[in-house]
C-alpha cells in the first residue's frame, strides 16, 4: 500500500481527444487497478494512505466532474466503464464514511451534485448521502449556503450571457436536493433563495431557465415534507409568501405566469401537500390548499404545455388516424429516450418519457 503510485486525474477533454486509443485504455486499466487496491485495502491501511495521499480525491473530483458533464465518452462507454464507475463509487464511500475528516472537496456541493448525476435513481447513492449528511452535515451545510449565495448573486446580476452557467449550477443543486432531502431543506431555509427564484422567474422570459427555476423550487419545497423531521410550518410560510407575491385572492392578482402558478400547475406539489395534511390535519394548511386550487384553475391557461391531452373515445367514426405520422412521432420519441439512456443507463424508459414531457422533448435539458 505504501508503495502505490498516485492516482492521476482524468485528463481534460482537449487532452483526452488527442490520446491514441491504446493510451486511453492504459489509463483506464491503471485507474481500475489502483482504485481496486484501495477499495479492497484493510481499514487501518486505507485510512493511513487516505490521510497522506491526496491523489485519490483529485482523481475522484476530476472523474465525476467530467462524467457528469457528459464530455468524456470514454468514461461512459466501453466494457471497462461500468466497472470503473462501481469502483469509484466504493472508493468515494470509503473516503466519506471511514475517514474521520474526509477531504473538503468531497464534501463540496459541486462534487456531491456531480456524484448524484452519475448514479441516477440509485438507492445505494441515496443511502450514502443520508449517511454522509448524518456524519458531516456541519461541513456540507456551509457549502450549500455558499452555493445559495452564488446562485442569488448570479440571478440578481441578470446577465443574459451568464444564463447557461446559472442554469447549470441550479440544475446541479436540484439533482443533489432530489437525492438528499436534507440538502433541499438547507436550500429553502430562510426566504432569500426562494424569493430570488421567484423574482428571476418574473424577470426571465426564457422558457428553459424558467423550467430550471421551477424544478429547483419544487424539489426544495417538497423536501420539507420528507425525512425524519419534516417542516410543514416552513413550507406553508413559503407558499404564503409566494401567494402574496402573486397577489392571489386580491385585486392585484398577477394575470401572468408566476413561479407559484407554474408550481401548482406543472407539478404535484398540491397533491403531495394534500396527502400530508390528510394524515396531519391543520386548518391553516387546508385553507391554503383550497385557495391555491382556485389559483391553479385560473392559471392553467398560462401553462398549457403541462396539461395532458384528454383522450377522445373512439366510436368508430371519423377519419382513420395518420399511421405514418404516429409512427414517425414514436420513432422520434424513442430516439430521444435512447439519447438519455446512453448517458444514464440506470433510468427506466417510462421515467425518461415523463422527463421529456416536462422538458419539452429536450434531451439536453433532461
Amino acid at each position: 500500500m505504501a508503495d502505490l503510485p498516485p492516482l492521476a486525474p482524468v485528463p481534460p477533454p482537449a487532452l483526452r481527444s488527442s490520446l491514441p486509443p491504446e493510451d486511453w485504455d492504459a489509463c483506464v486499466d491503471a485507474w481500475v487497478a489502483l482504485v481496486g487496491i484501495l477499495v479492497e485495502a484493510p481499514q487501518q491501511q486505507f485510512v493511513a494512505v487516505a490521510l497522506k495521499d491526496e491523489s485519490a480525491c483529485t482523481f475522484l473530483t476530476s472523474f465525476y466532474g467530467q462524467l457528469a458533464s457528459s464530455v468524456m465518452p470514454g468514461l461512459q462507454a466501453g466494457p471497462k466503464a461500468p466497472h470503473l464507475r462501481k469502483l469509484c463509487f466504493l472508493l468515494t464511500r470509503r473516503l466519506l464514511l471511514e475517514v474521520s475528516t474526509p477531504p473538503t472537496d468531497l464534501l463540496d456541493w459541486r462534487f456531491l451534485g456531480d456524484l448524484c448525476c452519475c448514479y441516477p435513481s440509485s438507492s445505494a447513492l441515496r443511502k450514502l448521502l443520508s449517511d454522509v449528511w448524518e456524519k458531516h452535515q456541519t461541513s456540507i451545510g456551509p457549502s450549500l449556503d455558499k452555493a445559495k449565495s452564488l446562485v442569488i448573486k448570479q440571478l440578481s446580476f441578470g446577465n443574459p450571457s451568464n444564463n447557461q452557467a446559472v442554469a447549470s449550477d441550479i440544475r446541479l443543486l436540484t439533482v443533489l436536493a432530489s437525492a438528499s432531502p436534507p440538502c433541499g431543506q438547507v436550500l429553502v431555509t430562510g426566504s432569500d433563495f426562494l424569493d430570488t427564484l421567484s423574482d428571476a422567474y418574473q424577470a426571465q422570459k426564457r422558457e428553459g431557465l424558467r423550467r430550471v427555476l421551477v424544478a429547483n423550487a419544487y424539489v426544495g419545497l417538497t423536501s420539507l415534507l420528507k425525512g425524519p423531521s419534516p417542516n410543514l410550518s416552513l413550507l406553508l410560510d413559503h407558499l404564503f409568501s409566494l401567494k402574496a407575491a402573486a397577489g392571489v385572492g386580491s385585486p392585484k392578482t398577477k394575470r401572468e405566469p408566476t413561479l407559484l402558478s407554474d408550481l401548482v400547475c406543472s407539478s404535484d406539489l398540491l397533491a403531495r401537500l394534500e396527502r400530508y395534511l390528510s394524515a396531519n390535519p391543520q386548518k391553516r394548511g387546508q385553507d391554503l390548499v383550497s385557495s391555491l386550487r382556485s389559483y391553479q384553475s385560473e392559471s392553467r391557461v398560462f401553462h398549457r404545455r403541462y396539461q395532458k391531452q384528454a383522450r377522445k373515445s373512439d366510436k368508430g367514426k371519423g377519419r382513420a388516424p395518420d399511421i405514418s405520422g404516429t409512427e414517425e412521432l414514436h420513432a422520434h420519441r424513442l430516439s430521444l429516450v435512447t439519447q438519455v439512456q446512453d448517458l444514464f443507463p440506470d433510468l427506466g424508459s417510462g421515467y425518461i418519457v415523463r422527463l421529456l414531457d416536462f422538458y419539452g422533448d429536450n434531451p439536453e435539458t433532461v
